[in-house]
């Protein structure tokens, strides 16, 4: 069972589909296809599905409508402090993503690759067997991407892509097996149904929808930083022991997105420690390069935004624990110099993001935003008494206020395969 002291805990979250998914973005009227590869799960979408399983969990447990459940009103001690995540979020959840071949899948960076390569005959004679082959490959180590002091050095450094090589691999799902990368190959189910109209007992005229699904048995992996104990708390007043059923994406009352939730609790400053000295080896000082795991986007007057962080202050302003020994660190964009010019060391592409909200009231005008696509490569200056505690913990609290609903994620770069 999940203890329940007050203090800050970490766990190691596995979410895995019982029923057919729809993890889905609109693609014309009534069809909807896979997010195609970026597949994984947001912070926000585990968020919702937790609370509103514990919502479930309450109102089965002490006879309360599920609705009142989420209200301010509610005496209910469990329902208060539902209503006080949903108003001011301070569960710092990492985007899940799934497990291919037993291990955690991530995004590629802007310099990964695929090219085809033509396989021998097994004969003495050197020739061709019109049979080929895919080789995903990245063309720079990280240790050279980071010692570029000029955009005309790092030019050089990377190979330019010939005639036959496809184009980057950015934000496609890849693994690190045995040194050798892998593009992960999630199959996609296709589901159709219809209205029936109640009256006629007929399809419904323009009513048949089509989705693409995710396969039951997937299995995602994220962590979640709770910085009150909150998680605790309701695992051992509900009586959950360390897992609990929730529902993910669109087609809930049809059956689809069921998944359940098994939480396994870490020892932070062991896994800390740990992550710290991984980046030891990897020789990380005062530069390293950070991936995407989520958008990256600042806003800049409530009308515009930038798709990367100029300046990281962290930790958090408005992270909530009573761990005391996060460090604070300081990071600034790098920046090479280019014919009297100087550019952000930032790789990757946008994405439009169309808006969110955090209120159980509703949303009001939606917003549109281009950010930084998952994937994308940030190199960062970083100052700080312990600079490798401090990007140990901010790769399991984020990095900022947009963390706690699912932006500004970031990886430390620690292969030279993935870059």
């Amino acid at each position: 069972m999940v203890s329940s002291h007050n203090k800050t805990k970490l766990y190691r979250v596995t979410i895995k589909l019982l029923s057919p998914t729809i993890l889905t973005k609109k693609y014309r009227r009534n069809i909807y296809e896979a997010i195609s590869g970026q597949i994984y799960l947001p912070s926000r979408a585990i968020r919702g599905a937790l609370l509103e399983a514990f919502a479930r969990e309450i109102s089965v447990r002490y006879g309360i409508i599920r609705k009142k459940c989420f209200s301010p009103e509610s005496e209910e001690e469990l329902c208060k402090k539902l209503v006080e995540e949903i108003e001011d979020p301070f569960l710092r959840i990492q985007p899940a993503y799934p497990i291919y071949k037993n291990i955690k899948a991530e995004p590629a960076g802007p310099f990964v690759f695929r090219r085809k390569m033509l396989l021998e005959r097994e004969s003495n004679v050197s020739s061709y067997s019109g049979n080929s082959s895919r080789e995903l490959f990245s063309c720079i180590k990280l240790s050279e991407l980071l010692g570029a002091i000029s955009l005309e050095e790092l030019i050089k450094k990377i190979p330019s892509v010939k005639e036959g090589y496809p184009k980057t691999l950015l934000g496609k799902l890849i693994i690190v097996n045995n040194s050798k990368i892998e593009e992960v190959d999630i199959p996609i189910m296709r589901h159709e149904s219809t209205a029936i109209n109640k009256i006629y007992y007929k399809a419904e005229e323009g009513m048949l929808f089509s989705y693409e699904t995710l396969p039951a048995g997937l299995q995602f992996r994220t962590t979640i930083f709770d910085g009150l104990g909150f998680l605790a708390h309701f695992f051992e007043k509900l009586e959950l022991g360390n897992e609990i059923e929730v529902f993910i994406g669109r087609g809930r009352t049809r059956g689809f997105g069921r998944a359940i939730m098994r939480f396994n609790e870490l020892h932070i400053e062991e896994f800390v420690e740990k992550r710290a000295k991984e980046l030891e080896k990897i020789g990380i000082r005062s530069t390293c390069a950070l991936k995407a795991l989520s958008p990256i986007i600042r806003i800049t007057d409530g009308l515009h935004s930038r798709p990367y962080l100029e300046k990281i202050e962290y930790p958090p302003n408005d992270i909530k624990s009573v761990c005391p020994d996060i460090p604070e660190a300081t990071l600034n964009l790098r920046k090479l110099g280019a014919e009297d010019k100087e550019l952000w060391m930032i790789f990757g592409d946008l994405i439009k993001l169309k808006g969110w909200s955090t209120s159980y009231r509703g949303s009001g005008p939606i917003p549109s935003y281009y950010a930084g696509m998952p994937g994308n490569l940030y190199v960062y200056e970083i100052s700080s008494s312990d600079p490798l505690k401090a990007l140990s913990f901010m790769e399991i609290t984020g990095t900022d206020e947009f963390s706690a609903v699912g932006y500004n994620w970031f990886k430390v770069v620690d292969k030279e395969e993935v870059i």
